[in-house]
């Protein structure tokens, strides 16, 4: 596909290879358009994927990627839902770097009570990350 600078969705500048990043997998939520909220139709899945962007869509030297996938399946197990290929054949996680890589390139979706959920990526420099943290921690 080529190689490419991300942006950060918390602030709209770029990210370039070699920068450490924030993941987060978000799966669209509702089939009509009634809503008039983000949060209506997107809601984050799974844990956060701290890691290095790689320049060409995904994620290498992620960290705790064992742990996480554990995580993923978790959640999805208790969710009741099922990561599927296009072909609607289950798609099985190798691991979370090859996860946000397939998510990139729209080639899976969730499977959840008999309707398929959209999945993406959506990625933030590590600095403003760990900041957003830093502030809802001191807010409770």
């Amino acid at each position: 596909m080529g190689y490419w600078n991300e942006t950060c969705a918390l602030t709209d500048l770029p990210i370039v290879s070699g920068e450490k990043i924030c993941a987060v997998i978000i799966e669209h939520m509702r089939q009509d358009a009634t809503s008039c909220y983000p949060s209506e139709n997107w809601c984050p899945i799974g844990p956060a994927i701290w890691g290095t962007y790689n320049g060409y869509g995904s994620i290498e030297d992620v960290l705790n990627g064992k742990e996480l996938k554990k995580q993923m399946h978790r959640v999805m197990e208790d969710t009741h839902s099922t990561f599927i290929n296009q072909d609607m054949t289950p798609y099985r996680v190798p691991g979370m770097d090859e996860l946000t890589s397939a998510l990139r390139e729209v080639e899976i979706s969730c499977l959840r009570e008999g309707s398929i959920h959209r999945l993406q990526v959506v990625v933030a420099d590590e600095a403003h990350c760990a900041y957003q943290e830093y502030l809802r921690s001191s807010d409770s």
